[in-house]
């Protein structure tokens, strides 16, 4: 299985969606632990569980999924630095952008296709793309059929700008990266 061992964190308020995802990705061999709230979900991480990935719905109520991965990354410990992935109806750019800026590093439209769910979480969890080659990130999605939004989406540089300040393990990388960031926009940006 693509996603034996892998830690998964889903955090849906639909229980329905919930528990297709948490099928999907239990059948590609993930351990999954399901939260129907963002409060739920921080529970989940502050117990110590910390995933290799986390799955997060965006409009929720009560606490919606922006506020929800803002509040991961100002946490202490390697729990804010697990990828995350915003799996969400909200498919404009602007959606887009707007996940990748409160610290997602990319976003899947609901209803997801099962494998590029399964790609996304194999690959964010093996690659960080604040330690990892942007070039090499890039391919490595592509080559396994997925999209590349996390090095495609124009917010992903101010999104670095950011977590340089707020992720230790960033600064040390950002030029490296912002400079592969640069040479794949010179050939393939899509704007």
């Amino acid at each position: 299985h693509l996603l034996d061992g892998l830690r998964v964190l889903v955090l849906d308020d639909e229980a329905d969606a919930r528990e297709v995802v948490e099928r999907l990705l239990e059948d590609a061999g993930a351990r999954v632990h399901t939260a129907g709230t963002a409060a739920d979900a921080l529970t989940i991480l502050d117990r110590g569980f910390v995933p290799d990935i986390i799955l997060s719905d965006i409009g929720m109520p009560d606490q919606d999924g922006y506020d929800f991965m803002r509040r991961v990354r100002s946490r202490e410990g390697a729990v804010a630095e697990v990828p995350a992935a915003a799996l969400t109806a909200l498919a404009r750019v602007e959606d887009r952008k707007r996940a990748l800026m409160a610290g997602y590093q990319t976003h899947l439209a609901k209803p997801v296709d099962p494998s590029e769910l399964v790609v996304t979480c194999a690959i964010a969890a093996e690659c960080d793309p604040l330690a990892d080659d942007a070039l090499a990130y890039a391919a490595r999605i592509t080559q396994a059929g997925g999209r590349a939004h996390a090095v495609t989406e124009p917010g992903l540089v101010h999104g670095y700008l950011r977590a340089r300040h707020s992720v230790p393990r960033a600064a040390a990388s950002f030029d490296r990266v912002t400079a592969a960031i640069a040479a794949f926009a010179a050939d393939s940006w899509p704007f």
